[in-house]
């Protein structure tokens, strides 16, 4: 304590010796590319790959019911333990039957560079009809609101309550009450670096090692060998240098599980790197919030006490727990 601890990592970054997930030189590497979900909400009816699996370069193409045979769990074991959750939003590593979000992973194709990935992601064709879609965070919990998912039996995937003080005292003497509401607009970590995952399986060691620009190698790590139903012991997670991460790369995205999937399935080391498109569509980014706050305050202003509630627009799915909710009404309402 008290002591100036010198920084050891600013001298690389400085003169451009990084090594973020793109720089790592993996012989043999084939790249990456998704097709994403165009739809807010939708049922995912028809997906029809043949066009793409024929286009010269491309290695394989994968949809769910490709990769389902190599996971232990159709859904990504995300979710944290909390007594708050009502029920379970984890998300699928790509889309099956429902389309929940824009920018949603319905398959992947995996070629020997990322234009030709690209060149035949577009060839693609999938059918889809589309469902009412939930964009209000209050309006979604009103009786007959429509479904983010039509797996949840409704939208409400949360519930907390805290509270600090004798809060009915400090309104019931208050000279003065306040209420207000706020509403806060998505906001996104937009990091320099976007997301990448590269991924190397070695048979002769029977071990996958995966580099993941992540915030939480040790969690990502966790994630992919419940997803996958391996030992840690047969998994390496390694987080290079990252440019960035402001949150987004705290969340495990479905891409950190189909890549080393698709590598293993392969035995061929597969990189990925999130353009920035996706980056504005696909990467976890901060929701809709309202605020009904009323404040409680004596004659010269001095504030008395605070409550209120806070409506949370999780998504479709809840990548993280309930952190964030809870987090942001501890601030609040904390000594």
């Amino acid at each position: 304590m008290g002591v100036r601890m010198p920084r050891i990592e600013d001298a690389a970054l400085l003169c451009g010796r990084g090594r973020f997930v793109d720089d790592i030189p993996v012989p043999d590497a084939l790249h990456a590319a998704f097709l994403r979900s165009p739809h807010v909400h939708a049922r995912l009816l028809r997906i029809d790959t043949s066009k793409a699996r024929n286009y010269a370069g491309v290695q394989a193409v994968f949809t769910f019911d490709d990769i389902r045979p190599q996971l232990a769990h159709d859904h990504i074991p995300v979710g944290l333990p909390s007594a708050a959750i009502h029920f379970d939003a984890a998300p699928l590593p790509l889309a099956r039957d429902e389309l929940t979000y824009a920018g949603e992973p319905i398959a992947v194709v995996v070629a020997t560079s990322r234009a030709i990935a690209e060149d035949a992601v577009r060839l693609i064709e999938i059918d889809a009809s589309p469902l009412p879609a939930v964009v209000d965070p209050v309006a979604g919990l009103t009786t007959g609101a429509p479904r983010a998912r039509l797996d949840c039996p409704d939208n409400l995937v949360a519930r907390h309550v805290l509270s600090y003080g004798d809060i009915e005292t400090a309104f019931k003497e208050g000279a003065v009450t306040i209420p207000l509401r706020f509403r806060l607009h998505k906001g996104l970590g937009g990091s320099i670096e976007t997301r990448g995952v590269l991924a190397r399986y070695d048979a002769a060691e029977n071990l996958l090692t995966v580099w993941d620009g992540t915030q939480m190698p040790h969690r990502a790590k966790s994630i992919i060998s419940a997803a996958l139903g391996i030992s840690e012991l047969e998994l390496r997670v390694i987080a290079p240098d990252v440019g960035g991460g402001f949150g987004p790369k705290a969340v495990f995205h479905p891409e950190e599980v189909v890549i080393p999937l698709v590598a293993r399935l392969l035995q061929r080391p597969v990189k990925w790197i999130e353009d920035r498109t996706e980056n504005f569509s696909a990467t976890a980014a901060e929701r809709d919030q309202v605020w009904d706050v009323e404040a409680a305050c004596d004659v010269d202003g001095r504030l008395r006490g605070i409550r209120g509630a806070m409506f949370h627009d999780h998504g479709a799915n809840t990548p993280y727990g309930v952190a964030l909710p809870y987090n942001a009404l501890t601030n609040m309402l904390g000594p």
